[in-house]
């Protein structure tokens, strides 16, 4: 998994550099997603994907849980990682618990998976972008082009997503910190 964590960071990189519109993280998701760092560095290890990534899709799927209601719904889901029914989401766990977060982790590696399996031919980078498309639309519904047509409105939101993963990659949510947090309080 260690080359995917470094194709990711050349993603990231690329994004940084040559996507030039403006882009800020509200100081409240950083706070927030602070407070899950132990269950995302958790679930993220558990799963074998970046935590900063997951840290990016909580931030942009429920505002670090800023959007979800008072039963833990959101406009796209349930909990903080917005799991739709199309993955199963399991409302046992509760919508800001590592559980939670594990069965988003697990559904994203899956998905990432999937597109490998369905789309053998394609890039690295795009078996990233694959996965986080399919965690919102459904890998069903994703085709070779989406994957690489940078301009389609479900790539913005992939991009969007990977921006957030560079800004969470620097506020404590990269490999190296989430190594050295203990899970046994959890």
């Amino acid at each position: 998994m260690s080359s995917c964590f470094s194709v990711l960071s050349l993603l990231l990189l690329v994004l940084v550099f040559c996507n030039g519109d403006s882009f800020q993280i509200p100081k409240d998701d950083v706070d927030e997603l602070l407070k899950l760092r132990s269950s995302i560095c958790y679930a993220a290890e558990k799963a074998g994907v970046p935590s900063a990534l997951l840290a990016g899709i909580i931030s942009r799927v429920s505002g670090a849980g800023r959007m979800l209601n008072e039963n833990g719904y959101g406009q796209h889901g349930y909990g903080v990682m917005q799991i739709a029914e199309k993955h199963g989401a399991d409302t046992k766990f509760g919508p800001f618990s590592r559980d939670h977060i594990l069965q988003g982790a697990q559904i994203l590696h899956d998905l990432m998976h999937s597109i490998h399996e369905k789309h053998p031919g394609i890039m690295m980078d795009q078996q990233f972008r694959g996965g986080i498309l399919a965690y919102r639309v459904g890998v069903e519904n994703l085709r070779p082009p989406d994957l690489i047509h940078s301009d389609m409105p479900e790539q913005q939101y992939a991009n969007d997503i990977l921006r957030r993963t560079s800004f969470f990659e620097q506020q404590g949510f990269g490999r190296k910190e989430c190594t050295n947090i203990q899970h046994e309080d959890l």
